[in-house]
């Protein structure tokens, strides 16, 4: 796939004035860092899309809940088969940072990480 290249929560523009336009990897991860940073419920025409932040909005978050969380967000891309490892550390901020390594559905490995 082919899409804009997001930094920041911004589209990023070339020294031409130009979109940048990402694909290949950069393209999985920035897709799979925009499913983790959008809270299920958010986008209109597809209230299913997202991560489940109930997960950790909690007294006393839940490892393995923010795990099937990640799992249920990740999953939603075809292109992802299955979450081969992953780190979660909620700090005392509540920022949620994830490290993970993602089975894709061609057999390879995507490794990123994401603060929520």
């Amino acid at each position: 796939m082919i899409s804009l290249k997001v930094e920041n929560n911004d589209l990023v523009f070339g020294s031409n004035g130009e979109l940048e336009l990402i694909d290949g990897r950069e393209e999985a991860a920035q897709s799979l860092e925009r499913t983790l940073t959008t809270r299920k419920g958010e986008f209109y025409l597809n209230n299913a899309f997202g991560f489940d932040y109930s997960a950790m909005q909690t007294k006393r978050p839940n490892n393995d809940l923010i795990r099937l969380a990640v799992v249920d967000a990740v999953t939603q891309d075809s292109r992802f088969e299955s979450v081969k490892d992953l780190a979660i550390d909620l700090d005392s901020d509540r920022r949620l940072n994830l490290d993970f390594k993602i089975k894709t559905a061609n057999g390879a490995v995507l490794e990123s990480e994401v603060t929520i």
